[in-house]
């Protein structure tokens, strides 16, 4: 079969020649030069991978089955803020801190529209309890409020939800999980039962760095939002720049 470089390396030439022209078009001038053999060679390829996206889509569902994430903390602090802030004299606290950035996301999360509403009870109890500053500190605070400003700090905040969620997850060791294969970010796929702490670690880089591009990606399009409803175009394309 043609080296897939090569054929890689076609299809730039032929976007830098001719950006303007559409994938099937750029698709089709590769795919006239290639002979019998390499089409069938690509389309065996094509339908391996599709055979393990739906074996993956399968395997992750046993990869969550296996797992019990806990959400007692935080059902308990959205009960009742007193378990966070303590009452007046009381020590503090039995609920994990929410100044750590990965704390506070994740329980804005969990609590959705319920937030603004335990946030005002929140505030009330900790004014009463002495603990105005904790509560700035976690909520108010420009610290606490700011939106990361680089790629580093957006991976780093992820990776730090990540290891504060681990903290919750029970992995149940099941004959399915250990048989189940994960892709490890270099072309290899490993089992879990086989799986090193090292390929775990590859499978973690891998997974983080997909989250900080989706995350910037779905930033770009809020952003996209943002003008379009400020400039009350109906796209992009429409707005005077």
């Amino acid at each position: 079969m043609e080296s897939l470089k090569q054929i890689a390396s076609r299809i730039k030439s032929l976007v830098s020649a001719n950006p303007q022209n559409s994938d099937e078009v750029i698709a089709k001038e590769v795919f006239v030069t290639l002979k019998d053999r390499d089409i069938r060679d690509l389309a065996m390829m094509k339908i391996k991978e599709m055979v393990w996206n739906w074996k993956r889509n399968g395997q992750l569902v046993i990869e969550r089955q296996s797992t019990s994430d806990s959400d007692a903390w935080m059902e308990t602090a959205l009960k009742n803020p007193v378990t966070v802030y303590g009452k007046p004299g009381s020590p503090n606290p039995q609920i994990p801190s929410f100044s750590k950035q990965g704390n506070r996301e994740r329980f804005a999360r969990f609590a959705g529209k319920r937030l603004d509403k335990w946030l005002d009870r929140a505030k009330s109890v900790a004014a009463k309890s002495g603990m105005t500053d904790v509560f700035t500190t976690e909520w108010e605070s420009k610290d606490s409020q700011q939106s990361l400003s680089s790629d580093s700090q957006l991976l780093e905040t992820i990776r730090d939800i990540v290891n504060d969620m681990k903290t919750q997850i029970k992995l149940e060791l099941t004959n399915e999980l250990l048989s189940t294969e994960f892709a490890i970010g270099n072309g290899q796929r490993v089992t879990w039962g086989k799986a090193t702490q090292d390929q775990h670690q590859l499978r973690i880089e891998m997974l983080l760095k997909n989250a900080s591009a989706n995350t910037d990606a779905a930033a770009r399009h809020a952003k996209a939002i943002e003008l379009l409803q400020s400039s009350g175009a109906q796209c992009l394309g429409k707005i005077k720049t």
